[in-house]
């Protein structure tokens, strides 16, 4: 179906690990995040920069959207996608879009900050 793919974009999905209790908050993770890339997303760019009194905070508000799969409609809050060299934190979990009582896509908002 032509909904099997949303896009031509590549992105990777940056699964983290369940958050572990450390004995301090420099105390290295437990575990790395699990990398898996997915080909044909879709992937726009919402807001580019944001304002904040008296500095400029570099952001950027994505709306990612990616073939229906476990790993996709898993995503969760402590994860992140990783695209054009930047790393977009998602912003709350991913949301499975049906047509006709069927899945079409896994839509994600995620954002990427520097400032």
């Amino acid at each position: 179906m032509w909904w099997d793919t949303p896009g031509g974009d590549t992105v990777v999905l940056l699964k983290r690990p369940e958050r572990t209790t450390r004995r301090l908050p420099t105390d290295p993770p437990a575990a790395d995040d699990q990398r898996l890339t997915k080909t044909g997303c879709h992937v726009e760019i919402q807001r580019p920069v944001e304002n904040l009194d008296l500095a400029t905070v570099n952001a950027e508000i994505a709306w990612v959207f990616l073939p229906v799969d476990d790993d996709a409609a898993g995503m969760l809050p402590k994860d992140a996608i990783e695209f054009n060299a930047r790393v977009y934190e998602m912003q709350g979990p991913a949301v499975v879009e049906r047509v006709d009582g069927e899945a079409v896509q896994v839509w994600c908002t995620a954002k990427w900050e520097q400032g």
